[in-house]
């Protein structure tokens, strides 16, 4: 029995000398820290053998989200306040990958998924490569522009940030999957210009409503006027035709008949109230002298 022991720790120990496989957990890769230095190859997560004498090492692969507040001289010497905002991860070829480990010395985290590994994490990688080259990029584009510019040209300049970065990013062990220009904050006098501008052209266009309300209640009085003129003129119009019709009715002979109906009902209202008067008319006695001559009954 004790010469099975001494062969399975034999074993044992011949196994831990010859190495073990280790796991390497998501959103990480790894590489193998051997006496002469790291392997060249980066390997994704996985189960991986590691040799005696042999380390592994792994590479945060999370993306992770920075956030860059700077302050700058813009070309018209007014401040501008703004924050650029980098989505990154660590990646690069091999020979980049292998070259970090000169400026980056992994480190065991506590917490973290490394479960106890040596790991080289993202925030180290970024604070080392990545932070001053957005600074710097960033504020190379917006210094050439004046206040007034960056908001007619904000898609412009978010574009040439990502372009120049995006190329950038290729010779450092960092991936930028996107950059953005956001929190843009003036100075107070681009503020209080801009507010000024605003009530200005507030009250121009409250005036110009007014105008419009006067001009609308002027055109609605001008076609009432209109209307009660053309009312006016159909009466007047009216009034003057039936006038026109009269007068070209009333003859001479039409006169004469009127006159001897009026002096007719005189007669007749006279005899009905016991007057023997007699009205004669003028044209019934040619000697007369005037339109009607009037003779008493007695």
């Amino acid at each position: 029995m004790s010469g099975l022991v001494k062969l399975l720790t034999v074993v044992g120990i011949l196994a831990m000398l010859a190495g073990c496989y280790e796991q390497i957990p998501p959103t990480t890769n790894g590489k193998i820290l051997t006496p002469n230095g790291y392997k060249i190859e980066t390997i994704p997560p996985s189960r991986t053998w590691v040799g005696w004498r042999e380390e592994l090492v792994l590479l945060d692969k999370s993306v992770k989200m920075y956030k860059e507040p700077m302050t700058i001289l813009m070309r018209d010497k007014l401040e501008l306040s703004f924050d650029v905002k980098a989505r990154v991860r660590i990646g690069g070829s091999d020979d980049i990958i292998n070259a970090m480990f000169d400026d980056i010395t992994p480190r065991v985290l506590p917490n973290s998924i490394s479960s106890g590994h040596k790991i080289v994490p993202i925030n180290d990688v970024y604070t080392t490569y990545g932070r001053m080259l957005v600074r710097n990029v960033s504020r190379s584009v917006v210094s050439k522009y004046s206040i007034d510019d960056v908001n007619t040209n904000y898609e412009n300049i978010n574009n040439e940030i990502r372009l120049l970065l995006m190329e950038a990013f290729k010779t450092i062990p960092l991936t930028l999957d996107d950059v953005a220009l956001g929190g843009l904050a003036y100075p107070d006098v681009v503020t209080r210009a801009v507010e000024q501008a605003k009530e200005r052209q507030m009250g121009i266009e409250k005036e110009k409503s007014q105008v419009e309300i006067e001009l609308t209640k002027k055109r609605g009085a001008e076609q009432l006027a209109n209307a009660d003129y053309r009312i006016r003129m159909i009466q007047a119009k009216t009034i003057r035709d039936e006038n026109k019709m009269v007068s070209e009715g009333v003859t001479d002979k039409y006169l004469a008949y009127r006159r001897l109906e009026v002096q007719e009902k005189m007669a007749e209202a006279m005899r009905s109230n016991g007057n023997s008067t007699v009205f004669m008319p003028y044209e019934a006695l040619p000697t007369v002298g005037s339109n009607v001559r009037i003779m008493s009954g007695k």
